[in-house]
């Protein structure tokens, strides 16, 4: 990968004498970016001219021996000039022609990245944009300008948002340590640039805007090991695929709250708008570095008491607190502030406040133990001194880890603060609600631990049929796994199930059918049952819905009824086509999906004890009323269906609705498993 990130040498083969080409563009890059190793373009029709003050090869040799060779010629002649490529022994490949997978020509593109992946030679694109690593003068694309040299290593699927978000970062000085354009990612993808970005003590932070995820399982190890912040911009939620499904929980678990469910266990801050990641990318590039502590106080100094007020506000709103102000900190603000000002959090140093007000308050604050964060609001009134306040802030930044974040509010007359800030690379922003919010989702960085393999326990044959299983093999199952359900029996005669309910009354009555997926909609179900009359009465009735319904294969299940002070849950898994076994937990019963208070979790997982945390059954569960219930039966039937889910990869769905919560069990009473 050094070859790609830091090459030394770099052919450019489709240079041409014409300055509008593609092929010159990135050839006059390079040379603008102040590239100090060898720059040879190549092409035959120009051979032993010069371009742009360089002698034109015909073909690239061993003799030329460069570190990357940019490939920017027709689609048609890419593969002749790898294999010309490969032969020479180059270092790292890029190719910026088009006309490949992502105009249907998948065969070509496979083709050429088999080829360079035997020869050992990464490959970045093709139809893609480039690389730009400033720190090494490095330009080797098309893009109109170059960013600054900075902490942040930037990559993209899409070559249109790498020249937007460029352009922006020019705008704003923000710096950058690579950006690379990943276009089809045929050979090098976002894991093999994590992980070489990782080993890098130049790359403080990584951003990444993905449409799909190439080996999800790599990727994911490669998020698990890096402890560097890292931001993903992944669109898709509003148009992911729901797939039919046959169950509660498959319902309950598109795909976009899944992707949020894996970057949250990988400790990935992912961002929904380009304004959030623009908000992030401020932050990262400042310093000192955001606090990642959810616990850590903020003191908020203004200049308007409204906004100050309001701020208040949206850090409650997003959970953030603000630093408790001691007796002693109080103190020494009065003795430098007019009696008007309010020294309590947020501190009002009202309007009039001048550069020397400001610079007093800060220079206080940063030798307080208490004060961790700052974020100081400025709005532009009749005596305050923008440029020459920002200047002090960021000469006082310099002399201090304790992170002031600005947020300059207004137009026009704020605007030369916010180009000190940014020259100076002080975080500034234009509102406090997206100030809060980028310091929000950075400090919601968690990962989960990493799994540890399941207890070994008893593993069913694997199940054979498709579809829905019946009760026998349901049954079978659950009794395998130790996931405790009623006492149950199929009956075939009214007989059976008026023994039954001797046995356990008062007893459920409900339709057994490989069709009757949801029986309360089928009105497939008779609850409480006790009496001879009552079961002979609910017996007829379903009888005459099989008949009507035309149920193939129906029966009737009998079942001990759990007491009505119970809690109901769904709990189960969904096999998801791209991050596998997806487990689901939370409110159930026949309006799971209406209420759908749920969490999920990717298996296998360490962190099923904490998945209920988020819902608000989970909070019923854990006695917010002064109940109490068996919580810890429902964590422990929870790690016993993942066990189950890990040993049976052919369960394409398993559904537990209800679960019901005594205060001494969990019982799954509705239990589907969908082969």
């Amino acid at each position: 990968m050094q070859a790609l990130l830091a090459p030394q040498s770099i052919a450019v083969i489709g240079a041409s004498r014409n300055p509008d080409t593609l092929g010159t563009i990135i050839l006059q890059n390079c040379i603008s970016a102040g590239f100090t190793g060898r720059l040879i373009p190549v092409n035959p029709k120009y051979a032993g001219e010069q371009i742009l003050g360089y002698t034109c090869e015909a073909t690239i040799t061993q003799e030329t021996a460069v570190d990357m060779a940019v490939i920017v010629v027709p689609s048609t002649y890419v593969e002749q000039i790898v294999s010309e490529c490969i032969e020479a022994q180059v270092g790292s490949v890029i190719i910026i022609s088009a006309g490949f997978a992502e105009v249907g020509n998948q065969q070509l593109q496979e083709r050429i990245a088999k080829k360079l992946r035997a020869a050992n030679i990464p490959l970045l694109g093709p139809n893609c944009l480039g690389i730009i690593a400033p720190a090494a003068r490095l330009n080797a694309s098309f893009a109109d300008g170059s960013p600054l040299p900075g902490g942040i290593a930037f990559a993209s699927q899409s070559g249109a948002f790498c020249t937007a978000l460029l352009d922006w970062a020019l705008a704003e000085r923000i710096g950058f340590s690579h950006f690379v354009s990943l276009g089809n990612a045929a050979g090098v993808t976002e894991t093999e640039l994590l992980q070489a970005w990782d080993n890098d003590p130049a790359v403080h932070a990584m951003v990444f805007y993905l449409e799909t995820i190439h080996q999800v399982n790599a990727w994911k190890n490669s998020l698990q090991k890096t402890h560097k912040p890292i931001i993903v911009l992944q669109p898709g939620a509003s148009t992911a695929a729901r797939q039919a499904s046959r169950s509660h929980t498959g319902s309950l678990a598109p795909n976009a709250r899944i992707t949020e469910e894996f970057y949250r266990s990988t400790g990935v801050v992912q961002v929904r708008t380009m304004r959030q990641m623009q908000s992030l990318l401020q932050l990262l590039s400042s310093n000192p570095t955001p606090k990642s502590s959810s616990e850590s106080g903020i003191t908020v100094v203004t200049n308007a008491g409204g906004i100050g007020v309001m701020t208040a506000d949206i850090l409650a709103e997003y959970t953030l607190p603000l630093a408790p102000l001691s007796e002693e900190t109080r103190t020494l603000l009065r003795e430098i502030l007019p009696p008007a000002a309010s020294v309590l959090n947020p501190i009002d140093i009202i309007g009039d406040a001048g550069k020397e007000r400001y610079e007093a308050t800060l220079r206080c604050l940063i030798t307080r133990p208490e004060v961790e964060e700052i974020l100081l609001l400025m709005s532009p009134q009749k005596n305050t001194q923008i440029v020459e306040t920002c200047t002090m802030i960021a000469a006082l930044q310099t002399t201090t880890k304790k992170p002031i974040r600005c947020v300059l509010t207004g137009g026009e007359k704020i605007q030369p603060g916010r180009e000190v800030l940014e020259e100076h690379q002080v975080a500034h922003f234009p509102t406090p609600s997206e100030a809060i919010e980028a310091l929000s989702l950075l400090r919601r960085r968690h990962k989960d631990p990493l799994p540890e393999r399941p207890d070994t326990m008893p593993k069913h044959p694997r199940l054979a049929t498709p579809g829905l299983q019946n009760q026998q093999i349901t049954s079978a199952l659950c009794a395998a796994y130790g996931i405790f359900t009623p006492p149950s029996k199929t009956c075939t005669t009214l007989k059976e199930a008026l023994h039954f309910t001797q046995q356990y009354a008062p007893i459920v009555l409900k339709i057994d059918a490989p069709a009757a997926v949801h029986k309360t909609e089928l009105h497939g179900v008779r609850l409480h049952l006790s009496t001879r009359e009552e079961v002979s009465t609910a017996w007829e009735s379903l009888q005459q819905n099989i008949t009507e319904q035309q149920l193939e294969g129906a029966r009737l299940l009998a079942q001990q009824m759990i007491p009505e002070d119970s809690i109901a849950v769904i709990a189960g898994i969904k096999r998801d086509p791209h991050f596998g076994p997806v487990m689901v937990v939370g409110a159930g019963g026949i309006y799971a999906e209406l209420i759908a208070d749920t969490a999920l979790r990717i298996l296998p997982t360490s962190a099923i004890s904490t998945m209920l945390e988020g819902t608000k059954v989970g909070r019923i569960l854990q006695g917010e009323r002064g109940q109490h219930y068996a919580i810890s039966a429902l964590l422990e039937l929870l790690e016993r269906l993942q066990t189950l889910a890990l040993c049976h990869p052919e369960l394409r769905e398993i559904d537990l609705n209800p679960v019901l919560i005594t205060a001494e069990a969990a019982y799954a009473v509705d239990v589907k498993f969908l082969v």
